[in-house]
């Protein structure tokens, strides 16, 4: 999320940050469920982005590195890259996002998952942030958007 001027405010309400995901710095989460990694956009992102109209996933059955863009979605203003949190294999698309990409705006960390991967290296994970850090890390947007915006 590059530059914070212009941005309304609605781009940093409390945004919920659940503390059974990885979270990393360019706004994407990441969950464990038994051998399942499920991936996705942070509420925040979603937020600031706006209606997501459209999602591209490339590279279904490859291996992406940490770091790499293994897709895009499109919202009504912007096309946003996505990018890999942790190296992994993209296993599966949310078969429901090409009917309703909203469900990133509605649902951003459940039924608005992204993509579901086999992880390839356990411990990227110690580079993520957890729920709380995220949403520290995420408050420092806010509360440089509020100087930012301050009138006197």
């Amino acid at each position: 999320m590059k530059g914070l001027a212009g941005w309304p405010a609605r781009f940093f309400k409390k945004m919920e940050s659940p503390e059974d995901l990885y979270y990393s710095p360019e706004h994407e989460w990441l969950r464990i469920d038994g051998q399942n990694v499920f991936i996705g956009l942070t509420g925040f992102a979603a937020s600031a982005l706006g209606d997501i109209i459209f999602v591209d996933i490339m590279g279904l059955g490859k291996l992406i590195p940490r770091g790499g863009v293994y897709g895009t979605v499109e919202a009504v203003k912007t096309v946003y890259d996505l990018i890999m949190p942790a190296t992994g294999r993209l296993l599966e698309i949310n078969p429901a996002l090409s009917a309703c990409p909203g469900l990133i705006n509605q649902a951003p960390c459940g039924l608005g998952w992204i993509a579901r991967i086999a992880l390839n290296n356990d411990e990227e994970l110690q580079g993520l942030m957890n729920g709380k850090e995220y949403a520290e890390w995420t408050g420092r947007f806010r509360r440089l958007f509020n100087q930012s915006t301050h009138v006197r």
